[in-house]
Formats: C-alpha cells, sequence, structure tokens
C-alpha cells in the first residue's frame, strides 16, 4: 500500500514539473518575442552628450567643469561608437545624442541618428525600432552600476519589455565589483545574450 502510494505520488510530482516546465517555456517566448522583432529591425542607441548639465554649470560660471563635462562626452561618445561597431553583431544600429532624445522618440524625427563613422543617416529608416541605453536599476544593492536596457519604440512611447534583461543579460554584479568591466566586452556580451534567446525562441517555437 505505501509502495502504490509512493509510487502514484511520483507520478503527479513528475506530471507537474513537465507541465510547469512548458508554461516557463511558452512565457519565455512570450516574453522576448519582442526582441526577436529586433533581428530584422533597428536599435536606436542613446548616448548621453550631457548638455543640460553643461548648460547649467555654464549658467553658473563653472567653465573648469564644464571642460571637464564635455571630455567626458566626447570619450563617451568615441567609446560607445567603437564598442557597438567591434561588438554589436545581433541588428543593424544607429546612435543619437540624450538631447535629442525628444525628437527621436516623441516627434518621429529621425534627422539626428548617426553611424558609427558619426555621419548623418540620410536614408529611409525602417522599423521596427528599438532603444537602448544606460540607465541604473533602483532595486540594485550597487545602484552606482549602470546597465544596458532595451525598450521598444511604439506609438511614440518606450514600452519595457518584459524581462528584457533578467540577470543573465547583465555583466554579473561580483564580475562588476572585483574587474573594470569595458564597454566593449559589455556590448559583446549584451549582443551574445540576444543571439542566444533568439536561437533558443527559434527552437521553442519549431518543436
Amino acid at each position: 500500500m505505501i509502495l502504490k502510494y509512493f509510487i502514484l505520488i511520483v507520478s503527479l510530482f513528475c506530471i507537474n514539473y513537465e507541465s510547469s516546465g512548458q508554461e516557463q517555456v511558452l512565457n519565455t517566448i512570450a516574453e522576448f518575442s519582442p526582441l526577436s522583432e529586433l533581428k530584422d529591425g533597428i536599435l536606436l542607441i542613446r548616448i548621453e552628450d550631457y548638455k543640460e548639465a553643461i548648460s547649467k554649470l555654464n549658467s553658473f560660471g563653472r567653465y573648469s567643469e564644464v571642460k571637464e563635462f564635455e571630455k567626458k562626452a566626447i570619450q563617451e561618445k568615441e567609446d560607445f561608437l567603437e564598442s557597438f561597431k567591434e561588438n554589436f553583431k545581433y541588428s543593424s544600429f544607429y546612435f543619437f545624442d540624450s538631447s535629442n532624445s525628444h525628437d527621436v522618440i516623441i516627434n518621429d524625427d529621425l534627422s539626428s541618428v548617426y553611424n558609427v563613422n558619426s555621419k548623418i543617416v540620410t536614408d529611409s529608416l525602417i522599423g521596427p525600432f528599438f532603444i537602448c541605453k544606460k540607465e541604473e536599476l533602483s532595486y540594485s544593492a550597487y545602484s552606482y552600476n549602470k546597465y544596458f536596457q532595451i525598450y521598444k519604440l511604439e506609438n511614440n512611447s518606450l514600452l519595457k519589455i518584459k524581462k528584457s534583461f533578467p540577470k543573465s543579460f547583465r555583466m554579473p554584479v561580483w564580475k562588476r565589483l572585483f574587474n573594470d568591466i569595458q564597454l566593449n566586452i559589455e556590448v559583446q556580451y549584451m549582443s551574445d545574450k540576444l543571439q542566444e534567446y533568439y536561437i533558443f525562441e527559434q527552437q521553442s517555437r519549431s518543436n
């Protein structure tokens, strides 16, 4: 009798486990499908140009700090262009400065978008469009760390993709604590993870 109950419990456990596994795959497909659209879409990468901060510093006459921010903006832009050029292989991509965010996102004005050579894009760009930017995670214990986040640009709004960048997308915290993670490594990591999830989704759909 005890043996029969044991077999019954094990059987029920296996059924529940298999069902939950199937639901997890289906949920994953639903959650990551917007990112699969990016494969044939365009990623618009926002680069901070610090113009707002520079304007305020100028108004206060803090010109030495203005120069520091201007140098920082130039260096960060160069780093972004080079890092994406060499390491991002998942989709087509272009860039825009943070001061042009309103035009790009709200006004559908892509006249300020530029390529890896800092040349304004004159060809017509066809979406779907996704916005990529670095931002702090408020729920992170190490809030000074900024991570890449991707949003879908739709109807002049940024739509947050459910679990678009779970922990597996971001560089692990322990690596950040003990290593100076360079931008090019982060970009390559993001590109590889996007491709990994794309392959997983395609295989899941074909099963």
